[in-house]
Parts: structure tokens; sequence; C-alpha cells
């Protein structure tokens, strides 16, 4: 099979059946992908949302000095 070139490939395998395996493909991954999204959108929403920034950061913006020299 790896010693074959594409026409003797395509002989093999009958091109509109790489098609059906390949949109069947594509439509499991994204029938699966979708409702994993909505799940994880529910999920954040639970979740407590914090600073991430460091105190100098909070500093500056506060206008506190911070500035470094």
């Amino acid at each position: 099979m790896l010693a074959a070139d594409t026409p003797a490939f395509m002989d093999l395998v009958p091109v509109s059946s790489l098609l059906d395996l390949y949109d069947d493909a594509l439509h499991k991954v994204f029938v699966e992908a979708i409702p994993m999204g909505g799940l994880a959108f529910v999920a954040i929403l639970g979740v407590e949302w914090k600073s991430v920034h460091g105190q100098k950061e909070r500093d500056r913006e506060a206008g506190r000095g911070g500035e470094v020299r």
C-alpha cells in the first residue's frame, strides 16, 4: 500500500467512501465538541473572578506611586 502511487491508491479505495469517512469523522468531532463547549460555559459561571494583578500594579492603578526607577 505504501509503495502504491496515487492513481493505484484511488483504484483500491473509492473516493466516495473516503469522503464519507471524512464527513463522518468531522460530524462526530463537532457533535461532541459543541456540547462540551456549552458545558464548559455553564461551569465557568460558578467560578469566582479574582484579580491576577500583583500588588504593585494595583498601587500603580490607584495612583499610589509604584513607579519603577
